[in-house]
C-alpha cells in the first residue's frame, strides 16, 4: 500500500542516538514518519532528520488533541496508516490513548504493533503500571 508508516518514539533515550530505525524503514516504505515527545532531542538531531527521508512530529502520544490534529493532516487523511509501531513512552495510559486515537486510521490489512508493554506488567515499579503478582491477576 501507499499509506504512512508511523513509529512512535524516535529513540532519543537510546545510547547510540535517535533515528536509527528510520534508516531501515525508508528503504522499505515510501512515507515514514515518527512521533517524538522529546523536543530538545529532536532539535539537537534536526540536521540528521532533515537529511533523512522521514518526518518527525514533536508531541506526546498521550495527547489526544495532538494525535487528532495529525489525523487531519492531508497526508494522513488521504493515505491512512499502513503500519504503526508504538515504541514510545511505554506508559499504559499513553499506549491506550494512542491506540484508541490511531487505530481507526489504520488501513484495511494494516498492522499495529505495541512494543515492550510486558515490561510494565512484570517489572515492579516500572513506569505507571500495577505489576502482576500471580496468574489471572492482570490489571490495566
Amino acid at each position: 500500500n501507499d499509506g504512512v508508516f508511523l513509529e512512535i518514539g524516535l529513540g532519543c533515550n537510546m545510547g547510540y542516538g535517535p533515528g536509527h530505525s528510520g534508516k531501515i524503514w525508508v528503504e522499505l516504505f515510501n512515507h515514514v514518519e515518527f512521533i517524538e515527545n522529546d523536543a530538545e532531542c529532536t532539535a539537537k538531531y534536526q540536521t540528521m532528520i532533515d537529511d533523512s527521508a522521514y518526518r518527525v512530529h514533536v508531541g506526546s502520544q498521550g495527547d489526544v488533541i495532538f494525535l487528532e490534529e495529525l489525523k487531519e493532516s492531508e497526508e494522513w487523511s488521504t493515505r491512512g496508516l499502513d503500519i504503526v509501531i508504538d515504541d514510545g513512552s511505554h506508559r499504559n495510559e499513553h499506549i491506550i490513548v494512542s491506540f484508541l486515537s490511531l487505530w481507526p486510521m489504520v488501513n484495511e490489512g494494516g498492522l499495529y504493533f505495541i512494543e515492550d508493554f510486558q515490561e510494565s506488567a512484570y517489572i515492579i515499579g516500572y513506569v505507571d503500571s500495577k505489576p502482576i503478582r500471580g496468574w489471572g491477576e492482570e490489571q490495566p
